[in-house]
């Protein structure tokens, strides 16, 4: 199997959240002072909470997305993350796939459960295709070690703009709380920087999206 996984499940949220606070300079994107807190808590002092839903955080397990927002309210509800790389990347006039309400039903519905199950005894890959193209379902264990799913594939040049997709139609596996969700973008996709788009869904229809700068999953020592 190849070495994909989501980014390491032993480190915790409050660790990641102190690991912030100790670092130097100011922050490459937006973090919740102070360290200490509960993401809930953290999340309840953001100043920008009516406007922004999605926040960048880091720590020695990598780089992931907070999602501030009521989720659990939504029936079929989706969130769908597009990177967008090069040298000017720019997420300008993209839209979601609609891959939930596309195509998350039935056969491929079943799939994604299975591969989440067996994710909870170490990391699941498994092939699907799906309106002509060809995805990767990912299943693995959460800092909070609940098992998750997303489901991830990479756009090439012939498919421009460069960069990956990821989608992750079971949120439940990546709640912290019912409001609160922490979204590990698998780091084989996602390694390069480059621009955010994220949509939040219900069945077919954007609830809100929101664009954010993406640092990578590449570390200094090469790993």
């Amino acid at each position: 199997m190849r070495n994909a996984r989501f980014p390491a499940a032993a480190v915790s949220i409050a660790l990641m959240l102190a690991s912030l606070a100790a670092a130097q300079g100011p922050p490459a994107f937006q973090t919740f002072p102070p360290a200490g807190d509960s993401p809930a808590t953290q999340a309840n002092r953001r100043p920008d909470r009516q406007t922004s839903f999605v926040s960048l955080f880091t720590g020695r397990g990598g780089p992931r997305l907070l999602v501030d927002y009521p989720w659990s309210r939504h029936r079929d509800a989706s969130v769908e993350v597009r990177l967008v790389t090069g040298e000017e990347p720019s997420v300008e006039g993209l839209r979601p796939l609609g891959f939930a309400a596309e195509h998350f039903q039935g056969e491929k519905r079943m799939q994604v459960y299975d591969v989440q199950d067996a994710g909870a005894g170490g990391v699941v890959i498994r092939t699907l295709e799906a309106g002509g193209m060809k995805y990767e379902i990912l299943g693995s264990l959460t800092d909070s070690g609940k098992p998750a799913s997303c489901i991830a594939r990479k756009f090439p040049k012939a498919e421009p703009p460069p960069g990956a997709y990821a989608v992750y139609c079971v949120l439940s596996g990546w709640s912290i709380n019912s409001k609160l969700l922490s979204l590990e973008l698998p780091p084989e996709y996602f390694a390069e920087p480059g621009k955010l788009k994220i949509w939040f869904l219900r069945g077919d229809t954007i609830l809100w999206s929101q664009t954010l700068d993406w640092p990578g999953t590449k570390r200094e020592d090469g790993g």
